[in-house]
């Protein structure tokens, strides 16, 4: 998932021209995510190292989670929060990439209009140019 996300934020400013604005929306969500990507490497090491409950109840003091019923949810208690923060910027980007979508299909039909527009005054210029000559 680090991967994909990686690649995806690196190549989407270059597809998707954004204003300061949703660039700093971009940011503040790439920023807790990239935070979870961090803790979630600790958590898999700690886990890793201290197999059993013991590791779940050191990951718990160890990442100051917030209130937890019990170390058997600490996991769940980083997972919930990272999807819901990656679900927010794939929104994001998904409302970004529609936008610029609907605004280059928008360009290209002002760009027929006036090609097709420039065509028809060209040929009448021409027929006027035509009609005078003896």
């Amino acid at each position: 998932l680090e991967e994909i996300y990686t690649h995806l934020i690196q190549r989407f400013p270059g597809v998707v021209v954004m204003s300061e604005q949703e660039m700093q929306v971009v940011t503040q969500l790439c920023q807790k995510i990239n935070r979870h990507f961090t803790d979630g490497k600790t958590i898999r090491q700690c886990l890793e190292t201290n197999p059993g409950s013991h590791g779940k109840q050191m990951l718990v003091q160890s990442l100051q989670l917030r209130e937890i019923p019990s170390a058997d949810y600490a996991v769940r208690e980083w997972i919930l929060p990272f999807m819901m923060t990656f679900t927010d910027l794939l929104k994001v980007l998904w409302t970004l990439w529609t936008q610029h979508a609907k605004r280059g299909a928008a360009e290209a039909e002002v760009r027929a209009s006036c090609e097709g527009i420039a065509r028809l005054v060209g040929e009448r210029i021409v027929a006027q140019l035509a009609g005078e000559e003896p």
